[in-house]
């Protein structure tokens, strides 16, 4: 059963989305060439703090980081290293933040010379799409489609393998929210009001293939092409979404 939340309930998600997208834009701010993720990730795990909440990911079993740091080809849950990121690097940064009982999540795709690109615009975008279609009535498979085809549009593959998802007093909980249409629309879940999503964009300019590296947690493309991930946490309600970590 999909967890549903009550007004009282989404207006706590709400503070603690607030507060965990306060936390993502003061940690991206000091993102420089020369940084290691090491230092990325401790700036998180400090702000987090000082907001009053826990770092989601560490409540996640034999994950020991606030944040998931993926590096160009880094797909997802790349794991803060000694690596000292370059000019020309993309940088995936995923946070997520525990706050009086409820989780939110979101990550965003930076290059880290701050250049805006074309890659990095369609995965907004197609973030932007999903979020306006996730209102009562329609399904999850709107989110999806609206997903797909944003970025095939744009000559970019979604990762398959990998999903979005529902979020609340659980990191993960239902429903999964594919970034592509998996049969038909009507054979999706229904959206409610009172659901809380964590739509994810998760794309790459190569094939969708993709591995785990040896740390255990790290996922990145097979073919090395690069990857970009967007997220936020969403609820649904009767006047339609509502954006509960806005950057």
């Amino acid at each position: 059963m999909i967890p549903l939340k009550s007004v009282e309930e989404i207006k706590i998600m709400s503070e603690g989305g607030k507060r965990l997208a306060g936390v993502m834009k003061a940690v991206l701010d000091q993102i420089k060439p020369g940084m290691s993720l090491k230092k990325v990730d401790f700036l998180a795990d400090e702000l987090i703090e000082k907001q009053g909440g826990k770092p989601s990911f560490k409540m996640v079993e034999g994950y020991h980081w606030a944040t998931c740091l993926n590096v160009n080809q880094g797909v997802v849950h790349g794991v803060p290293d000694d690596y000292r990121l370059k000019e020309k690097d993309f940088l995936s940064f995923d946070i997520g933040m525990f706050y009086q009982g409820f989780h939110t999540d979101m990550a965003r795709t930076i290059k880290v010379d701050r250049k805006q690109t074309d890659f990095l615009k369609v995965g907004e975008k197609a973030l932007a799409e999903a979020i306006e279609a996730a209102k009562p009535g329609n399904r999850v498979g709107h989110l999806s489609l609206a997903i797909e085809k944003e970025i095939k549009k744009s000559g970019f593959v979604p990762i398959r393998a990998l999903v979005g998802h529902g979020v609340g007093k659980k990191l993960h909980e239902e429903p999964q929210i594919p970034g592509y249409l998996q049969g038909k629309i009507e054979s999706t879940e229904e959206l409610k009001p009172g659901m809380t999503l964590a739509i994810e964009v998760i794309y790459t300019q190569g094939k969708p293939e993709v591995k785990v590296e040896d740390d255990g947690w790290t996922v990145e493309t097979v073919d090395g092409q690069l990857a970009a991930l967007f997220e936020d946490t969403v609820a649904v309600t009767n006047q339609g979404a509502k954006r509960l970590t806005w950057l």
